[in-house]
């Protein structure tokens, strides 16, 4: 899933923007959504903060509630967020030196004064091209720490006994997520499968199958017994044809 989030006070150019992605993404067989913020407030910044997809980012250089620079280095420095892609589209040239000038990886600087339309289709194609060649990320707070997980590196995921919370095992290390399974089931991808209620397992990582005793063995060595036998086909067929 693809955001763009459009962050303009003038409903206007908010409009002309969302026409504009609309017609760039006909190119693409990818579902999307568009958000819209007219300043870099509480709901914006909650925003930035909690989204785990790949964002998009439309940002007017100034509103009401601070300015585009400001939550673009929030975006990269105070939430760590480096692949989401970040244009700043404004009237305001004299911004242009400033905003490049403070390293923020922007896409482009765009002068709403121009023509702007095949600028912002042109760096939408930027975006694209990135979203292609991105690493898949699991995003989540805990303890008021934001966390990034690369989806490649988990193994297992599983419930923790008794409590509202999950276990994010990768190769290396182990995550608390308080998240339910289901919720952080929504947030991954196709090499996911819920094997068991309680589990879900990173087939491209899984390395062998006992399915006499249940036990799945990843590639890091970890090992887990919650396999469902309604699930336990399917993952056979995956390993003898995969593994």
């Amino acid at each position: 899933m693809i955001n763009f989030i459009i962050c303009e006070d003038e409903v206007m150019f908010s409009s002309t923007f969302e026409k504009i992605i609309s017609k760039c993404m006909m190119a693409y067989n990818i579902d999307y959504n568009v958000h819209f913020f007219d300043g870099y407030g509480t709901d914006f910044e909650n925003y930035v903060k909690t989204s785990s997809d790949f964002n998009v980012y439309l940002l007017d250089i100034k509103t009401k509630c601070s300015t585009g620079i400001n939550a673009a280095r929030m975006i990269r420095e105070k939430y760590n967020d480096w692949a989401s892609m970040v244009m700043i589209i404004t009237s305001h040239e004299e911004y242009k030196y400033e905003a490049l000038s403070k390293r923020l990886m922007l896409v482009d600087f765009i002068n709403k004064l121009d023509d702007y339309e095949p600028e912002i289709s042109n760096a939408i194609k930027i975006a694209m091209k990135n979203y292609g060649e991105r690493p898949n990320m699991l995003t989540y707070e805990y303890r008021k720490t934001l966390y990034r997980i690369d989806l490649k590196d988990i193994m297992l995921i599983e419930k923790e006994p008794n409590a509202g919370r999950c276990i994010i095992h990768t190769s290396d290390q182990k995550y608390i997520v308080p998240k339910s399974l289901n919720s952080i089931e929504v947030m991954l991808d196709k090499r996911f499968l819920r094997v068991h209620k309680s589990a879900i397992v990173n087939i491209d990582n899984l390395k062998r199958l006992d399915p006499v005793k249940n036990k799945m063995t990843f590639k890091n060595g970890q090992h887990s017994y919650l396999l469902a036998r309604e699930k336990k086909k399917e993952l056979v067929e995956y390993v003898e044809n995969n593994c």
